[in-house]
């Protein structure tokens, strides 16, 4: 997380005591022994659960020392010295690790062929009991107290993403090996829930406990159900196989949530897998599947693809969790269910929510205050706010985040929601005001029905604001998702009056692209980074967002700035007056950067625009746009054209442009001139490539099969 955002959940964490409450009357509660014959200062309660038949059990009970409740774990260990070395260092590592989303250790003990750890809290039930067993009464029990498991689940995801990005934030001495820690066992029975918040819980200890006895380091068949393909094979392990398990249980928490069984998804597994255990790492393609089947709206899009890219067979290719809880934070449904808890979600550190009912706890604050303020009538940020002041708007959901910028959505005195995007500024962002202002510049100037509109700037302390419309329903590569979702689902696509609007939509889009993209270059920028992310959808109309990196060309009059790749490996911007240093250069780039990026461009800095690398990128959206509407799936498109493990266009042009005559067999009147405008676009030799005013053009005379325009109502002068 940056330095200017923080959570709730965060702020809970660093105002914890770093001493847990007491549970027994000494000054130290971990490593108490025991005599065999000594009694504890416990009082049973009741029984929460057991693993391993009864060497490993879960109980509540009362110190009577102290009047805490508490969770106690009691593990046999045989009086082995071997198992309670282990067990200690276990709770040692847990220790640490202090989250809201994190159960907390309060001490340890020993008794003759006994290992105790003291926890809180000693939950109401664990995730898989809420999953599969519905009708349980401790799952009634949370449903009466705090909603349906539909409007709950959804929630868990993001606070679960964003624990485990803190325990992978925990390195050097707090694993054994030096490296990051890790969870180790990520399934719904080592999830906890207590009210509204769920919990990591265990962190290995009964699988370490397990291996001590064995003499193993290798998986159960209980616990092969949401471990990793590297892990079942004992080779490679780090934090990528907390990525996957989680991966497995948030697909399991989608299927109850799109009102599925649990149980049945699991019987699914079985029936399709060949040892009819149906552990995950057996049948991802399976499981992928059968969430697409149950997939509706934006958000199952968007939450499906995430789940993709956390179960990918090579994990390396798995996000970090950093990168998945991001992602939860802007997945909001159609009915604003958010899949972050507002403990997670995150807020700029002097956002007023954060003073709103302090004493709350977190997971029972408000996503909002609703407020309905005036923006400012400016385009050139003349308006300026202390901290903690400014136009009072209504946030409703998240978009986007960048390392120094966040996108959101906010509705204010306007008659409609605006896109509101802050850019944080400080040393680590010295050129976060060059992005402001230049992209303020391109869009005072530039004005198209399918750009979007720059409506107010103003400023803040270390932070600019930018207001646009609209607020998009949905980016091109969330809107191709469901599209191509729903053509696979239906025979007969013209029973669905939504589909053939959608259709009609990208049948036009590649005029409407093309000429948005034309007054672009006719006002002498180029955009830079044209991508499905940065393509907007709504209403039943296309526009080019995200003018940040557009820069001047041709003529006598210069940008004052350059384009380069930032550490992070993303595209950024940067005033003449200064350089990066070599050494600031990203070892890798971002996979979206490069995947629509052009063979002539690299990772030097540009000073002048480069409208023909505009058009192969948007050659590039065209055939993914183009494969869509022919009824491929984009996924399988991407496995295709893949050659030696690389899937950017510009290393793939030869086997793209051999699938791309596959598209369609039927023989109509501007078939060609349709498919040779599309390969000019993408030639390797930019000089080769179409103007975006001959783009438009050709757009304009081309029909489909069906005799539908591939342009709207676009003119150009």
């Amino acid at each position: 997380m940056s330095d200017f955002l923080t959570t709730r959940a965060q702020r809970w964490s660093d105002r914890m005591p770093e001493e847990p409450p007491r549970w027994i009357d000494r000054d130290d509660g971990f490593n108490v022994k025991f005599e065999e014959e000594e009694k504890l200062p416990l009082e049973w309660k009741r029984h929460l659960s057991h693993t391993g038949g009864h060497d490993v059990r879960v109980d509540e009970y009362r110190c009577t020392d102290v009047d805490e409740v508490v969770a106690i774990k009691s593990m046999d260990t045989r009086n082995d010295e071997n198992i309670i070395a282990t067990l200690k260092h276990e709770v040692e590592m847990l220790q640490r690790v202090s989250h809201y989303h994190s159960i907390r250790v309060l001490g340890s003990y020993t008794q003759p062929d006994v290992f105790g750890i003291v926890t809180q809290p000693a939950a109401t039930c664990d995730l898989r009991g809420y999953l599969y067993d519905g009708g349980s009464s401790k799952t009634k029990a949370l449903v009466r107290d705090f909603g349906p498991r539909s409007a709950a689940l959804p929630r868990f995801m993001g606070c679960l993403a964003h624990g485990l990005q803190h325990i992978h934030s925990r390195k050097g001495e707090m694993a054994s090996d030096g490296a990051q820690l890790r969870h180790r066992d990520i399934k719904p029975a080592n999830i906890l829930l207590k009210g509204r918040r769920v919990f990591f819980a265990d962190f290995g200890i009964s699988k370490a406990y397990t291996d001590t006895q064995t003499g193993t380091s290798g998986t159960s068949l209980k616990t092969q159900m949401y471990a990793s393909p590297e892990r079942v094979a004992n080779s490679y392990r780090n934090t990528s196989c907390d990525i996957f398990s989680l991966g497995c249980v948030f697909a399991e928490i989608f299927t109850v949530y799109k009102g599925s069984s649990a149980q049945k998804f699991l019987d699914y597994r079985r029936e399709k897998s060949t040892d009819r255990e149906g552990n995950f790492h057996n049948t991802v393609s399976e499981v992928l599947q059968w969430l697409e089947d149950r997939a509706e709206e934006r958000c199952d899009v968007q939450i499906v693809r995430l789940i993709r890219s956390m179960m990918r067979t090579n994990y390396e290719d798995r996000p970090s969790a950093e990168q998945v809880w991001k992602t939860l934070t802007t997945c909001t449904s159609g009915s604003l269910l958010y899949f972050c808890g507002p403990c997670c979600m995150p807020l700029i550190c002097n956002d007023p929510l954060l003073d709103e009912d302090p004493d709350t706890d977190p997971s029972e604050a408000k996503y909002t205050l609703s407020k309905s303020g005036t923006i400012p009538n400016d385009l050139q940020f003349k308006e300026q706010y202390q901290a903690g002041k400014g136009p009072e708007v209504t946030w409703i959901r998240n978009l986007r985040h960048w390392p120094y910028a966040t996108l959101d959505v906010v509705k204010s005195e306007s008659l409609y929601p605006q896109a509101r995007k802050r850019i944080f500024l400080n040393s680590g962002n010295q050129y976060g005001s060059d992005r402001a202002y230049n992209e303020a510049e391109i869009l005072r100037q530039v004005k198209h029905r399918h750009i979007v509109a720059l409506r107010s700037t103003y400023q803040h302390p270390g932070m600019l604001t930018l207001h646009y419309e609209p607020a998009a329903d949905y980016d091109l590569r969330s809107f191709l998702g469901l599209v191509e979702l729903r053509m696979t689902k239906l025979q007969d696509l013209s029973k669905d009056s939504q589909l053939q609007k959608d259709l009609h939509l990208l049948n036009e889009s590649f005029g409407c692209l093309s000429a948005a993209l034309s007054t672009v270059h006719q006002a002498r920028y180029d955009h830079g980074e044209i991508r499905p992310a940065n393509i907007l959808v709504h209403d039943n109309r296309i526009f080019i967002s995200k003018f940040s990196f557009g820069l001047k060309f041709g003529g006598s009059t210069t940008s004052s700035v350059y384009r380069y790749i930032s550490p992070f490996g993303l595209i950024d911007l940067g005033n003449r007056g200064s350089r990066p240093s070599r050494d600031l250069l990203p070892p890798t780039l971002d996979p979206e950067v490069i995947l629509y990026k052009p063979p002539e461009w690299t990772n030097e800095i540009s000073e002048e625009g480069q409208p023909a690398a505009d058009i192969f990128s948007l050659g590039c959206v065209f055939i993914e746009i183009c494969r869509v509407l022919t009824g491929g799936r984009l996924g399988e498109f991407e496995e295709q054209r893949a050659t030696s493990g690389r899937t950017a266009y510009r290393d793939t042009l030869p086997r793209t442009l051999e699938l791309i005559s596959t598209f369609e067999n039927d023989t109509y009147e501007t078939k060609d001139l349709f498919f040779d405008m599309l390969r000019r676009m993408i030639d390797e030799d930019p000089q080769k490539r179409p103007t975006a005013i001959e783009v438009h053009r050709t757009m304009a005379e081309c029909m489909t099969r069906e005799g539908h325009q591939r342009c709207g109502s676009c003119l150009l002068k």
